[in-house]
């Protein structure tokens, strides 16, 4: 595989299972430096690899200054951010309390805004940012209000940060996942199909079958767009939110 990524340093956060994780481990095998974050930090351990390793609550505001911290002072320097650690829950409208609301846009968004706000300002050779946004984030879907929310003010932010970084050499842009087969698609399948009476796998197979291309995606498919924009192949783009969901918008716009 081809070294994209010799001499850059890229900060991931949900690195410990996920799309995260295999970000990480790609990153690493095509040269790069890592500095790989997980609030799980068992599974963290389990990475392998020369990465520096942080233990964080990505929603805490703080953390993004500890991760631009804890990169500068092992490599010195900060090209790339990717924060993957995010949450999805499931309620009808009506049933959303105040603490699911705050921990799903804390981590989701708040915390996110913070992270590049303090990791942006600490990356002085320009670099790249992606973010993780979803395909919930561009129309209503039942019983995830705040996942949502969370995922539009992503697509917002993103294109915000992106105007307000290109002067600096800093591009920002966004991946917009539609089904990837990880633990939160699970998660999905089983807490939504739960709230509609459907048994364990059902949702999962009757969403498949409504994308075009029969299949949802893999993690690792997620994790090469995601290089991509990172690398220096993508030099001349910035402020895109970038779909993956196997044509499943095309029909369900």
């Amino acid at each position: 595989m081809r070294a994209r990524f010799q001499d850059k340093v890229i900060i991931v956060t949900g690195a410990a299972s996920g799309i995260g994780r295999v970000v990480a481990q790609r990153v690493a095998e095509e040269g790069g430096a890592v500095v790989a974050a997980d609030l799980n930090g068992d599974a963290l351990r389990k990475l392998g690899g020369d990465m520096e390793l942080v233990t964080c609550d990505a929603s805490d505001p703080a953390s993004g200054q500890r991760l631009a911290e804890a990169a500068l002072g092992r490599f010195g320097k900060i090209h790339g951010f990717v924060p993957c650690a995010g949450m999805i829950r499931f309620a009808p409208v009506t049933e959303v309390t105040t603490t699911q609301w705050d921990a799903v846009l804390g981590l989701n968004l708040r915390g996110v805004f913070f992270q590049i706000q303090a990791i942006g300002t600490a990356m002085a050779e320009g670099g790249a940012i992606v973010t993780i946004s979803s395909t919930s984030g561009d129309g209503p879907r039942p019983n995830n209000a705040d996942y949502g929310v969370s995922k539009a003010g992503i697509n917002h932010l993103t294109k915000t940060f992106a105007l307000e970084f290109a002067p600096r050499g800093i591009r920002v842009n966004a991946v917009s996942p539609g089904i990837i087969e990880t633990p939160m698609w699970e998660q999905v399948d089983r807490d939504r199909g739960a709230i509609l009476g459907l048994p364990p796998g059902q949702l999962a197979a009757r969403t498949i079958n409504e994308v075009p291309m029969k299949r949802g995606g893999t993690p690792q498919e997620a994790a090469a767009l995601i290089a991509f924009l990172l690398s220096d192949e993508a030099a001349y783009i910035t402020g895109q939110i970038i779909t993956i969901d196997g044509g499943f918008k095309l029909t369900h716009p």
